[in-house]
């Protein structure tokens, strides 16, 4: 699973998941994909479009050469 998420529109995550033990899952409804992820204390639920590799590169080589 995601440590963090990134976003195909610029935005950046404030906050990391949760430490500690997590639980989730992904599911797929339609062309949604679905990931839950849970602690002792909390849940998180998100739904969004799944990514084909040549969005999802660029994404992580900027977030990559920002942090040098």
């Amino acid at each position: 699973m995601l440590a963090g998420k990134l976003y195909t529109d610029g935005r950046r995550e404030t906050a990391p998941w949760p430490p500690g033990v997590q639980y989730g899952f992904v599911a797929q409804d339609g062309a949604d994909a679905l990931i839950a992820r849970w602690t002792e204390n909390k849940i998180q639920l998100y739904r969004g479009r799944r990514l084909s590799e040549t969005e999802v590169v660029p994404a992580l080589l900027s977030v990559e050469a920002t942090r040098r």
